[in-house]
């Protein structure tokens, strides 16, 4: 029993020794979410970017992290910028080409959870200088890589995991979706007992929403509700309908120009008394083009 006892203690003495050698340091690395394109030398993060920072956000809440790492350019400021305001802690800033400094101030840090936010040409060989894989490649297209690094007097352990919207998939859908349209022009004429009131206008759509305008100063924002519905409409072949009824000789006819994502163009013509209330585009180039018309008559 004796014998019993000091084992139990010798145990306990070990489990709670204070973590002097045998605690081990997690390093979560990741390249910053999706970018856009402009302005080339530092742009800032898409709504795909920014949604996939909060998601990370979400999933390093509650990993206990202590210190976070960012570039000095804005797409890994914008990355971090959820998680660090979740957990209260402020980036430490350290430059992209300097991964040396990097690599000693976190080999520094002894038993914690350190987040390093990178690029794609950084985060390879920081990974590969804290004694992970020499062999990790990040192609330029993917935004969702998260590794993870174990740091003990033992040697690394490494990690390779995904999270938020999965990138090849995200790929596969935006490959599908190069037909969508980017712009919709429109113009309105003929009229009702020989009262011609020509209209026209344009709208371009966003990432988030979209604008209205016409010749004659008229702009309306839309909303993103809205936006997202005139382009789901916009999706349906069947709105696309196309031919005049020259047995319609008083109503309004509608060119369509749609002006698609692979850089090809789609026409077509609606028709007021042809199409009727069944086509919820046609609904919407009427409204609009009553807008644009009340706009017109009180300048």
């Amino acid at each position: 029993m004796r014998h019993t006892r000091i084992a139990v203690l010798l145990w306990m003495g070990t489990l709670f020794a204070p973590c002097l050698s045998i605690c081990a340091t997690t390093v979560i690395l990741l390249r910053h979410a999706e970018k856009a394109t402009q302005p080339a030398d530092d742009p800032p993060l898409t709504a795909a970017g920014r949604a996939r920072a909060n998601v990370l956000a979400d999933v390093l809440a509650d990993a206990g992290v202590n210190a976070i790492f960012v570039t000095e350019f804005r797409r890994t400021v914008e990355t971090a910028a959820p998680l660090a305001a979740r957990i209260h802690l402020q980036p430490r800033v350290v430059s992209a080409g300097n991964k040396q400094e990097l690599v000693e101030t976190v080999r520094k840090i002894q038993d914690g959870t350190v987040v390093i936010l990178g690029h794609s040409n950084t985060i390879p060989g920081i990974v590969a200088e804290l004694g992970g894989t020499s062999s990790l490649v990040i192609p330029e297209t993917e935004f969702d890589n998260l590794m993870i690094l174990t740091l003990d007097p033992s040697g690394a352990s490494f990690l390779r995991l995904h999270y938020g919207l999965n990138s090849r998939a995200k790929q596969s859908l935006l490959r599908q979706d190069r037909g969508r349209v980017m712009k919709m022009e429109f113009s309105r004429s003929g009229g009702f007992a020989g009262m011609a009131t020509s209209v026209n206008g344009v709208v371009t759509f966003q990432e988030n929403a979209g604008v209205v305008k016409s010749s004659n100063g008229y702009q309306r924002v839309l909303t993103v509700a809205e936006a997202d519905s005139l382009r789901k409409i916009l999706a349906r072949p069947e709105v696309r309908s196309s031919g005049t009824d020259t047995d319609l000789r008083d109503g309004y006819q509608y060119q369509v120009v749609l002006k698609l994502e692979n850089t090809k163009s789609q026409s077509f013509v609606l028709q007021e008394g042809r199409d009727g209330d069944t086509n919820p585009l046609l609904s919407w180039i009427m409204q609009e083009c009553q807008r644009i018309w009340e706009y017109r008559a009180s300048l």
